[in-house]
């Protein structure tokens, strides 16, 4: 009978040690794909996010993310920070690395790491389009940016085009053709469709516009932090406007610094474009959402 005890006492100090330590899991590295709507909900940390120890567990997610003189937490990328598995409800530009800290009833604390890279398509707001003669050939052009690389494209309609799967295609339409392109980044990411007008008449009068400068709005979809932040050396006679999708302008305003604090200046839910001109020639353009 004793030996029978001293067995099942040692098995008992083993099981203690192999399944009493507490581990903590904060997840898989994932990659979310943002549409012009904004986050689709995502749910981070382990299944289970921890084990062993002693319960109750707390826990602890941080994060920081600074753009200019802001600094953004996980509070601010998450919808509860003190949860074991919290929604991603804003995402960054950049690759965040979100940091779990958990303690047991006994103050043990283990600590893992999770990073989570938000894969979003950029637009520009120049209008590309061009008149040619019938018989002449055109480049087409897009207003589709980044998204994770290599992008590979998909273009419409398949008719008088030379390779409907590059960027930027050659096209000699006989008639007017509007030529629809979407992307797809390397995780299956999909942009939204850009469209290329094409008019075909005797005069060959081509246009071109340029946007050469680099603007963002953080955070976006709007609240009441946020700003435009653009590029730029010196920002003397440079006008916002923003458009709503009826084509009404809602803000004129003048923009003297490489921000501008758009937060509290749009009231009304939806999705708007914004120019930034200097001297009447647009050098930025972009969209945000209100929610």
């Amino acid at each position: 009978m004793k030996t029978q005890f001293t067995i099942f006492a040692i098995l008992i100090l083993i099981s203690s040690r192999l399944f009493g330590q507490l581990t903590i899991d904060a997840g898989n590295d994932t990659i979310i794909c943002i549409s012009v709507w904004g986050v689709d909900t995502t749910v981070i940390g382990g299944n289970p996010t921890a084990i062993g120890g002693t319960e109750p567990y707390s826990y602890a997610w941080e994060t920081n993310y600074t753009i200019g003189s802001n600094s953004f937490g996980a509070s601010y990328f998450l919808d509860d920070s003190t949860k074991a598995n919290p929604k991603i409800v804003n995402d960054a530009p950049e690759k965040l690395k979100f940091i779990l800290t958990v303690s047991d009833n006994d103050e043990t604390q283990m600590q893992d790491s999770v990073n989570i890279r938000f894969s979003r398509f950029a637009y520009t707001l120049v209008d590309y389009f061009a008149n040619i003669n019938q018989g002449d050939t055109v480049t087409l052009m897009h207003n589709i940016g980044l998204g994770i690389e290599p992008l590979s494209f998909s273009w419409t309609p398949n008719y008088n085009i030379s390779d409907t799967s590059v960027s930027n295609p050659r096209a000699w339409p006989d008639i007017d053709t509007d030529y629809q392109v979407i992307a797809m980044d390397s995780l299956g990411c999909v942009s939204e469709p850009d469209i290329f007008e094409v008019s075909v008449n005797p005069l060959g009068i081509s246009m071109n516009k340029k946007v050469d400068s680099k603007s963002i709005v953080f955070p976006n979809p709007i609240d009441s932090k946020s700003k435009i932040y653009i590029h730029g050396n010196q920002f003397t006679d440079y006008i916002i406007k923003v458009i709503n999708t009826s084509g009404q302008t809602v803000l004129s305003d003048k923009m003297d610094s490489d921000s501008y604090n758009i937060g509290n200046k749009i009231n009304k839910s939806g999705l708007y474009v914004y120019l930034i001109l200097n001297n009447r020639k647009i050098v930025s353009s972009g969209q945000f959402i209100k929610r």
